[in-house]
């Protein structure tokens, strides 16, 4: 471990993930995660696991997308067809590849969900239970109690379901995701959320009005019901979008994201609250995310790396940029610190 103030000396902090939580023992912790969180219970998560399951080796055009960019990331092959899009607009005869490349792009959004579908567990059942204990020991780390002052609150970019069981798993965690009554609806009323799905989840419709429910255990466990309905022609909500501002303009449209975004503002703001990243890459893609943060007055961010050295000069590069936003605004400095992921426990 290197010791040391990363702002005295320029050079970006790595501590213990034990060290992370003695410095913030006083303090609100706020959790935000990414697909690292899900990948390491379940590796088929991986864009190169979903990409073999979404295309054959014969599939056509949308696929010849991938091995033109050399890729397996939807959200990359997402973005460029976008930014292809917006160039082609400008040329004649635009109109057919125009209409091409929106094809491709619904394409690749259902292609997503079922590649999703398909290598998800089918039932909470495949996560053991001494998993699921593991992954409740990290997620109390911030809940702490669940009431104020110290019970922070966790969001998520994840579509799976795997956090959603976690919290099924363990009543001591306390969490609520905002969903209740007949139809199991969500509410923005009464402000008990503590749950956040930034981007939707596989398990969360939204209708024609704009309400969003939550599929939840009847006579058959949840993955199979998510099945039947995308077999159907429904999709869950979910943010597929390749830029951070075509996802903002999908949040902004939808009551569920639009709250779930803002509450996660209000997260960043509060200049007595830590701000823990696990799994997130903070990437260019989320920067309607990580724009939350630069602006907001959290005073510190403590994020997971598999290897801390390799992945310090870019986060030392992003911690300098939040830094100057800050004092560009006005507002408190920002510190952020690598723990190693490993360090978590999380899944055990």
């Amino acid at each position: 471990m290197v010791a040391g103030s990363g702002l005295a000396s320029g050079v970006l902090e790595i501590i213990s993930f034990a060290e992370a939580l003695r410095q913030t023992d006083q303090q609100r912790r706020h959790l935000l995660l990414g697909n690292g969180f899900s990948i390491a219970a379940h590796r088929q998560f991986s864009y190169s696991s979903l990409f073999g399951r979404a295309f054959g080796e014969t599939d056509g055009r949308l696929r010849s997308v991938f091995t033109a960019l050399e890729t397996t990331d939807f959200e990359l092959v997402a973005r460029r067809l976008n930014e292809a899009l917006a160039v082609v607009r400008c040329y004649e005869p635009g109109p057919p590849v125009v209409e091409a490349i929106n094809e491709d792009l619904a394409e690749l959004r259902r292609r997503f969900v079922e590649a999703l579908t398909k290598v998800h567990p089918p039932q909470r059942q495949a996560i053991t239970d001494d998993q699921f204990a593991a992954a409740n020991r990290f997620l109390a780390h911030f809940r702490r109690g669940g009431t104020a002052p110290l019970a922070g609150e966790i969001y998520t970019t994840n579509y799976d379901l795997l956090l959603y069981w976690a919290t099924l798993a363990a009543a001591h965690v306390n969490t609520n995701d905002g969903f209740g009554g007949p139809r199991v609806t969500w509410s923005a009323e009464g402000g008990r959320q503590s749950v956040f799905h930034l981007h939707g989840a596989l398990h969360l419709y939204e209708d024609e009005e704009l309400v969003t429910t939550k599929v939840t255990y009847s006579s058959s466990p949840l993955m199979a019901q998510i099945a039947r309905r995308l077999a159907k022609g429904s999709l869950p909500l979910f943010v597929s979008e390749g830029t951070s501002a075509q996802k903002r303009l999908r949040i902004e449209a939808s009551p569920y994201l639009h709250h779930a975004l803002g509450r996660f503002s209000a997260a960043c703001d509060e200049d007595d609250a830590s701000l823990f990243v696990f799994g997130h890459a903070l990437a260019e893609q989320d920067e309607h995310i990580t724009e939350l943060i630069r602006d907001g007055r959290v005073g510190r961010v403590y994020v997971s790396a598999m290897d801390p050295q390799a992945s310090r000069r870019r986060f030392a590069g992003l911690e300098a940029g939040w830094a100057t936003a800050r004092e560009e605004l006005g507002r408190p400095s920002v510190e952020l610190r690598l723990f190693p992921a490993g360090e978590a426990g999380l899944w055990g």
